[in-house]
């Protein structure tokens, strides 16, 4: 009968002891799922976050790009008001005036085939 108690606590002394590891690989299975868990929202709001900045990025490209044609449409406009330019244009028109007038004279002797 001593025998028999004496194995039965040690059966239980056992079963404790397994207890206490399933206990302690639920409590760390647990922490880890939770850890994941928080890693993952942690990783989606930094997505998040990269996707706005992304987009931010895109519409300050896009307003600069429209500030940059705007400035250049000012400039060239202000090139084609000076002086030099409307002179220059002036006699390249004259010059093309020539040309064709030269063409025409020269289509009177030499006729294409």
């Amino acid at each position: 009968m001593l025998a028999t108690t004496f194995t039965r606590s040690l059966s239980a002394c056992s079963l404790c002891s397994q207890m206490k590891e399933i206990s302690s690989l639920e409590d760390t299975v647990a922490a880890l799922k939770e850890g994941y868990e928080r890693s993952l929202s942690a990783n989606a709001a930094s997505q998040k976050d990269l996707q706005e900045n992304l987009v931010t990025a895109k519409h300050d490209l896009l307003r600069v790009q429209e500030q940059l044609a705007l400035a250049e449409k000012e400039l060239e406009k202000k090139f084609q008001q000076t002086a030099a330019y409307r002179n220059m244009k002036e006699i390249l028109t004259k010059k093309n005036e020539q040309i064709k007038e030269i063409r025409k004279r020269l289509q009177k002797y030499e006729p294409d085939d």
